[in-house]
C-alpha cells in the first residue's frame, strides 16, 4: 500500500485541483505527524487490523488534533478542512476510511467571500463577446447545472440527455468528490447550443470538452476562459475577488 498508488491514480482520473489539494495535505498532515506519508500508512494498517477499538480509532484522533493545531495556526474553516481529505482519501483508497464523528470541526465549512458572481446580465455580454461555440456552452451549461469543475470537464458525450425531447431537459451524472447522484436540468438555449457544438467534435472523441491529447480540456484553461472573457466584456472583477468556474455553484 504505496502512497505513490493513491498519488498516481489521482493524476489520472482527478482533476489538477484535486491532485494538488489531496497531495498538500498528505504532505502537511506527514509533516505534523512527524512521519512519511508510507509510515503512517503502515500505522493505519496496523490500527485497522488491530481488535483495541482505540487503536483502530487513533486516526480519528490524529486526524482531529491535526486539524485543530490548522486553526491554531489561522487556517480559514475552509482551508482546514481541505487540508484534512488527503489523508482521509488516501486511506478510503485503500478500504481504510476514517469515520469523523457527527458535529466534529473537521466536516465544517463556511460559503467563501471571494469568489466573484457575475450578474445575469454580465453573463450575456461574455457570450457576447466569445467568438467561438465551445466558450459560449461552457457559460450556458455552466450556469445550468452548477457542478464542480472536475465533473463538468469529463462530461462524455453519451452522457447527455435527449437532446430532441422538450426542455428543460434531467441530467445527470455520479459526483467526483461525493459519489452522489448530482441532477440538473438544462434549458432551451443550452439545448440549442449544444446541438450546433456537437456537431463541430470530433466523432471519435468521447468527451464534450476534449483537450488537443485526446483527453477532456484542462479545468485551467475553462479558467482562463472565463476570466479572458470577463476582461474583454469589461466585467469588473473587485480587488481581492476572484472569478472561477466555481461561481456558477455559488449562483445556482
Amino acid at each position: 500500500m504505496k502512497v505513490e498508488d493513491f498519488l498516481n491514480y489521482l493524476k489520472e482520473s482527478k482533476s489538477k485541483a484535486t491532485y494538488k489539494e489531496y497531495k498538500h495535505g498528505i504532505e502537511k498532515f506527514a509533516e505534523w505527524f512527524g512521519k512519511t506519508p508510507n509510515e503512517i500508512m503502515e500505522l493505519r494498517t496496523q490500527g485497522w487490523a488491530s481488535t483495541d477499538l482505540h487503536q483502530k480509532k487513533r486516526f480519528v484522533r490524529e486526524i482531529e488534533k491535526f486539524h485543530k493545531s490548522l486553526l491554531e495556526k489561522g487556517y480559514s474553516i475552509n482551508t482546514c478542512r481541505t487540508l484534512t481529505l488527503g489523508i482521509m482519501q488516501l486511506f478510503r483508497f485503500y478500504e481504510m476510511p476514517v469515520t469523523i464523528p457527527s458535529g466534529s470541526d473537521v466536516s465544517k465549512t463556511v460559503p467563501s467571500t471571494k469568489d466573484f458572481v457575475p450578474t445575469p446580465e454580465q453573463y450575456r455580454e461574455m457570450c457576447k463577446v466569445a467568438s467561438d461555440s465551445r466558450s459560449k456552452l461552457i457559460i450556458s451549461l455552466g450556469k445550468d447545472v452548477g457542478w464542480r469543475i472536475g465533473d463538468f470537464v469529463k462530461i462524455k458525450k453519451e452522457q447527455l440527455p435527449n437532446l430532441e425531447e422538450e426542455a428543460p431537459l434531467l441530467f445527470e451524472l455520479i459526483t467526483e468528490k461525493e459519489d452522489v447522484i448530482g441532477k440538473s436540468f438544462i434549458g432551451t438555449e443550452t439545448v440549442k447550443m449544444l446541438k450546433e457544438y456537437l456537431l463541430t467534435l470530433p466523432k471519435d472523441d468521447p468527451y464534450l470538452f476534449p483537450s488537443n491529447k485526446e483527453h477532456f480540456i484542462d479545468p485551467d484553461t475553462i479558467n482562463r476562459t472565463l476570466n479572458g472573457l470577463a476582461e474583454r466584456s469589461s466585467v469588473h472583477i473587485p480587488k481581492g475577488k476572484r472569478l472561477r468556474f466555481h461561481s456558477f455553484r455559488n449562483d445556482s
